[in-house]
């Protein structure tokens, strides 16, 4: 790898080229590396959510700050392990750190790993944040080249990307669009149902630009049916309970504004457009009109 001297300056350059935040540069760059790693690690592995609506579909204008992880089948406990001790393995070959290990077991479905790196950019320490959730299996899925600003930057001027970098061309399963969008739907009446708003009104941006694409169909509704059936079955997913009225949470969602505050605080700065709340507000009534919530 580059010595941090030489890594703050491409960074910096590579910022200034495509106009954003050297920060997000830096953290893109450790995110493409780890995916690299956990490619590798089984077939079975998925990469979803919004860092890939970001990174590999190029459809939402905000930088995601967690990798999420999935599987596209149900995993044996064998198998969590192994995957659990080679993302903690993984992240130590790209010198990650991962100082508490408390929060964490190798057998569960869902594991939130906080790795933390030197920034050569801040001078401090940041952190990169992995999601695994095996509870539901993930589909449709693709096979997907997965890029990134560094990699995007020297292809602009058509130079080879130095291999001191460690980057090199990454293909992995990635989640679908459509399966994205209605996975966003229940996460934000989960975290509603739960009071634990606070980091979570991405999930409004990400719905509310995704919409737009969405053709709400019979294989859209048989697709939202499907995976409400498998969510039910998990206490991660109390929205997906069958007695709840999906419909009016939803509707609670927008007329009490409980994603208010976060949107304008938090999600507001990860954007790269100019999107206010209400704009937000208005898509999602749009949303609660189609009635595939019923």
């Amino acid at each position: 790898m580059l010595d941090k001297e030489e890594l703050r300056k491409l960074i910096s350059t590579v910022a200034t080229s495509l106009g954003k935040d050297a920060v997000f540069i830096e953290k893109d760059y450790y995110q493409t590396l780890m995916l690299q790693k956990i490619s590798n690690i089984s077939e079975k592995l998925v990469f979803k959510g919004g860092t890939s609506l970001s990174k590999c579909y190029k459809l939402i204008n905000r930088f995601s700050e967690d990798i999420d992880i999935s599987a596209k089948c149900k995993l044996t406990e064998g198998e969590r392990r192994r995957f659990y001790h080679a993302i903690i393995d993984s992240a130590a070959e790209i010198g990650l750190s991962f100082p508490d290990t408390t929060k964490t077991k190798s057998k569960r479905l869902y594991n939130r790993f906080e790795f933390e790196y030197e920034s050569a950019v801040t001078n401090g320490l940041d952190s990169l944040i992995i999601e695994t959730n095996y509870d539901v299996p993930v589909y449709p899925i693709r096979v997907m080249k997965i890029p990134d600003f560094i990699g995007d930057y020297f292809e602009s001027y058509e130079l080879e990307v130095p291999t001191e970098l460690g980057l090199v061309p990454l293909k992995m399963n990635v989640q679908e669009p459509i399966r994205t969008f209605i996975d966003k739907v229940f996460a934000l009446c989960d975290y509603h149902i739960k009071n634990e708003q606070a980091g979570h009104s991405r999930h409004m941006y990400d719905i509310t630009v995704l919409f737009s694409m969405m053709k709400i169909n019979d294989e859209f509704t048989e697709l939202f049916a499907k995976v409400r059936e498998e969510r039910s079955h998990s206490i991660m997913s109390p929205s997906a309970a069958y007695e709840i009225d999906l419909q009016e949470l939803f509707l609670e969602v927008i007329n009490d504004e409980v994603y208010k505050k976060d949107y304008e605080n938090v999600t507001m700065h990860l954007i790269y457009e100019h999107k206010p709340y209400i704009e937000v507000q208005k898509t999602l009534q749009d949303i609660y009109k189609t009635g595939f919530l019923k």
